[in-house]
């Protein structure tokens, strides 16, 4: 818990302090990207991304 409190902090700050330099929209995209990149990741290390034999829906 104090690592996802600590994940946030740390968006809110960089977010804050990239929005200065950079169109709303530009941030968003790109921190969007990255936890796109982050979720895929977790997904593929716990094994979610791998096919299986059986369908969900039959």
């Amino acid at each position: 818990m104090a690592i996802g409190m600590a994940s946030f902090t740390f968006n809110d700050a960089t977010v804050k302090f990239v929005a200065e330099h950079m169109n709303m929209g530009q941030v968003m995209l790109v921190r969007g990207s990255i936890a796109t990149i982050l979720i895929i990741a977790l997904a593929w290390h716990n094994g979610m991304l791998i096919p299986s034999a059986r369908p969900c829906i039959e």
